[in-house]
Formats: structure tokens, C-alpha cells, sequence
């Protein structure tokens, strides 16, 4: 009987053994593993972890070094079976999570990553890695929606743009570079209200994304709110002071109220923060011209041209500039050269309308009014609400002696303008010289229904009456007439 005790004891002993040795020769399977993952030989490193695991079936932590060498290896498939294998031994294995996140979304499988996070969720209810793993999701699915939202805009595909815009937005609605997107689009279709909700709404998520102030700002210019706009390119500024654009834009809104000096300050800056941008160097330029600080205009100028000899309208501004300063020959040869880079230009570009009214500019300043007047008239044509064309055209006929004609000119230019007080002015000096010459210019006939004829000049119109300015003998009054008086109203719409 204690023979048999002894038996069964060393019988024990060697199963404890042998357990013992075998779990010891897992350990080591393991390890020898992780040394052939870490020296980059994944073939061996499988095999050494595929064993350990026959020994420990049950070792999520052999599963994961399994997964990632597979990973490794880029046999994805094998890889999220056996990371979803070491979720099954241990739900709360955070990496395993990690890393098959890290392989849906490269595979766009958003969704599929999204249900297992959930899933995670359920059993995890206050894990922060997790939470912090949905949103990276959320994030990087809505990105991949913008991504290609912005290829179908760049393709002219704006209606698919928006609609994946619009998924973007429902799987991730506070992504402010997507409704910045969003809000860009409206922009560029002169949707303005709805370009200013979603800029607005940005702003409420975050109040410092200074590239919204900044379109928001490009909007009012373009409606001519320029105090608006400046309000906005400010605001922006103090969020981003070192951007070239912005201070330019700035720069521009304060020369529409006609704040010169302060308009300089910022063009300047903007010049000094991007030295080769011509378009900023000609701002500047053309606003020390405004100001009168012809000296200044004429040395920025010549560095445009010392760059690019045919930038637009370029020699046109010299001109101007050295006509005002009584430097006629000067002045006649920098329209000359405005009217060589046009000829040469339209010859590629016979209806652009752009460089055909500069050029129509250049032949007036040469004096060739006729071909002058043609040139601007071809391009009204081509572009009948092309402001600067009118204002071309006013300048023509002003420098033909046909004020009446230049007036009727400015008037269509003012229609077409968002900021008027210099056409006001030009309006107002060119009447005056009218009155000067004992003349009257007209620019409306009403018939009444009693028979009778008003000529004269507009003054002011409602739905119900309509005032001309007529003349009388020597004298300058005001007529009043009721809509339901008139038979026909004839306006001159047109410039002979």
C-alpha cells in the first residue's frame, strides 16, 4: 500500500513537471517570438506564436503580437481575425481596439468600425480611449466625405459636392472645415444667405476659426457692405495678423470708403509679409495713386513691370498718372505700350472683355476717340452689365465734349456699381458743366394721356410718381406726374 502511495505521488510530481515545463516552453515559444518580431523576421515570429498559442489558448496577449505580425506582414484578414479573437478572451483589451480601428479606416470601412467601437462602448460605458476612438472615427469618415466632396467641386460637379457635404455634416455636424467648405460653395454661387448661416455657425463652434470672419468678410464687400466687410477682415486679423490675403482684403475695403491712409498701412504690411505677389503690389500702387502720392505709385508700378511688362491695364495707370502731372510724352507712350500687350493678347482672346475696354482706355488717352468708342461698345456687348466698360465709355465721350453722353454712361455704370459717391461726383461736375454752357441735358420723355410732351431729366421715381427736372426759359424746376397721368415713358438708355 505505501508502495502504491509512492507511485501515485511520483506520477504527480512528473505531471506537475511536465505541466510545468510545458507552460515554461510556451513562455519561451513567446519570447522567441517577440525577438524574431522585433528584428523584422515575421515568417519565424508566426510560426514561434502560433505554438505558444496551441500551449496557451486562452493568452489574449499571444493573439494581439499574432495579430500585428500579421499586420506586418499586410494579411489584414488574418490580422483582424485574430485582433477579434483577443477581444473575444478579453473585451477590454484597449489596443486590440486601437489597431482594428487603425485597419477600417484605411479601408474606408467606416461603418464596420463604428459597430465594434459601439459594441465596445456597451461593455466599456466610461472608457475614454473608447469615446476618444469613435470621435477619431467620426472625424476621419466625415473628412473622407470632404475630401471627395472638394474633387467633385475642382471637377464642376457642385451637386454631388454638396450632397456629400451633407452626409459629412450628419455623421459629424460640429466639423467646422466642413461647413467652412459648405459655406465656400454658397460663396462661390452667389448664395449668399446660405453661405452666411453655415459661416455663422462655425463660428458658435469655434469662435477663433478666423478663415470664416474672413469669407464672411468677402461676402459683404462683394454685396458693397464695406464697413461690414472691414468690421469682419479685423476680427479675422486678430486671429491671424501675419496673413498676406487678409491684410490685402483689408486693405481694399478701407480704399472703397475711401480711408486711403489706413488702406496703406495694411497694403504695405501685406507686401512686406508676400514681397513678389504683384496683384498686392498693385493694390498699393494704385492706392498711393488715389491718395496722390504719384512718386510712390509710379516707383511700385515700375516694379511690376520690371517683373511682368504686360501686366492688365498697367501702362493705362502710368498714363493716367503722368497725364495729371502735365508729362504728356511720358503719358502717350505708356498707353501706346497698353495698346501693343492688348492687340497681342486679344489676338489669342478676341472677346475679352477685360482686356478689350483696356484697350478701348488706351486708344482714349491717345486721343483715337472713335476706335475708342467702337472698341468699349464691343465689349458691352459681349458683357452688357460690365460696369468698368460704362465708366470707359464716360470717359470717352466726356473727352469727346459729349458731357450728356457721358452722363447717360455713368448713370448705367451706377446701376451696376455697389459703391457710388465717386460716379455721384463725376454725375454732379459733368451737370454742372452743362449748366456752365447754358445747356440741358435730357434723359426722359413722358407722354401724358391729355397729349401732352415733358422732356427732361429724371430726378426721382416711385411706384406711384414719377419727378423730372425740366427747364424753362432760364430757369431749372421740378415736375411731378401720377402713373395713371402717363401714356408712355421714353428713357435714353443709349449713347450715340
Amino acid at each position: 500500500m505505501r508502495r502504491l502511495v509512492e507511485i501515485l505521488l511520483i506520477v504527480i510530481l512528473l505531471l506537475v513537471l511536465i505541466n510545468v515545463g510545458r507552460f515554461k516552453f510556451g513562455v519561451w515559444l513567446y519570447n522567441k517570438g517577440c525577438q524574431y518580431y522585433d528584428n523584422a523576421k515575421y515568417e519565424e515570429a508566426i510560426i514561434h506564436f502560433k505554438r505558444s498559442l496551441k500551449i496557451h489558448p486562452k493568452a489574449d496577449f499571444i493573439c494581439y503580437s499574432l495579430a500585428n505580425t500579421y499586420l506586418e506582414k499586410r494579411m489584414e484578414e488574418e490580422a483582424i481575425k485574430e485582433f477579434k479573437e483577443t477581444l473575444r478572451l478579453n473585451p477590454s483589451y484597449l489596443g486590440a481596439y486601437q489597431r482594428l480601428k487603425h485597419i477600417y479606416c484605411s479601408r474606408q470601412e467606416y461603418e464596420s468600425c463604428l459597430n465594434l467601437l459601439n459594441q465596445a462602448q456597451k461593455i466599456l460605458p466610461n472608457n475614454f480611449e473608447i469615446k476618444k476612438l469613435i470621435d477619431e472615427v467620426l472625424l476621419e469618415y466625415a473628412a473622407d466625405y470632404l475630401d471627395k466632396a472638394i474633387d467633385l467641386f475642382l471637377v464642376g460637379n457642385k451637386s454631388k459636392a454638396y450632397e456629400l457635404l451633407n452626409k459629412a455634416l450628419g455623421i459629424k455636424p460640429d466639423f467646422t472645415f466642413v461647413r467652412y467648405t459648405l459655406a465656400y460653395l454658397y460663396f462661390t454661387e452667389y448664395n449668399y444667405p446660405e453661405a452666411e448661416v453655415e459661416l455663422n455657425r462655425v463660428i458658435q463652434i469655434d469662435s477663433k476659426f478666423w478663415s470664416a470672419y474672413k469669407l464672411l468678410g468677402d461676402i459683404y464687400f462683394r454685396k458693397g457692405l464695406y464697413q461690414e466687410a472691414i468690421d469682419k477682415y479685423r476680427l479675422a486679423i486678430s486671429l491671424n495678423h501675419n496673413d498676406a490675403i487678409l491684410c490685402n482684403d483689408l486693405g481694399l475695403a478701407l480704399v472703397q470708403l475711401e480711408l486711403y491712409d489706413e488702406a496703406i498701412v495694411y497694403l504695405e504690411k501685406a507686401l512686406k509679409l508676400e514681397p513678389k505677389n504683384l496683384n498686392i503690389r498693385y493694390n498699393l500702387a494704385s492706392t498711393y495713386r488715389d491718395k496722390g502720392r504719384f512718386d510712390e505709385a509710379i516707383s511700385e508700378y515700375k516694379k511690376i513691370i520690371d517683373c511682368q511688362q504686360d501686366y492688365p491695364n498697367i501702362h493705362n495707370d502710368l498714363g493716367d498718372i503722368y497725364q495729371n502731372l502735365g508729362r504728356k510724352e511720358e503719358a502717350f507712350r505708356e498707353y501706346s505700350k497698353e495698346i501693343e500687350y492688348c492687340k497681342a493678347k486679344l489676338s489669342d482672346k478676341v472677346e475679352d472683355v477685360i482686356i478689350l475696354n483696356n484697350l478701348a482706355y488706351a486708344l482714349c488717352g491717345i486721343g483715337e476717340y472713335t476706335r475708342a468708342k467702337d472698341t468699349v461698345k464691343r465689349a458691352i456687348t459681349l458683357k452688357p452689365k460690365y460696369r468698368q466698360a460704362y465708366l470707359t465709355l464716360a470717359k470717352i465721350c466726356e473727352k469727346q465734349g459729349k458731357a450728356d453722353g457721358a452722363i447717360i454712361a455713368l448713370n448705367k455704370a451706377k446701376q451696376l456699381s455697389t459703391q457710388t459717391h465717386f460716379i455721384d461726383r463725376d454725375i454732379a461736375r459733368l451737370k454742372k458743366e452743362l449748366l456752365s454752357d447754358h445747356t440741358f441735358f435730357t434723359d426722359t420723355i413722358i407722354y401724358l394721356k391729355n397729349g401732352r410732351k415733358i422732356q427732361g431729366r429724371l430726378k426721382k421715381e416711385d411706384e406711384e410718381k414719377i419727378t423730372l427736372e425740366v427747364k424753362l426759359g432760364n430757369v431749372i424746376g421740378s415736375l411731378t406726374f401720377l402713373r395713371d397721368t402717363i401714356e408712355q415713358i421714353i428713357r435714353s438708355d443709349q449713347v450715340q
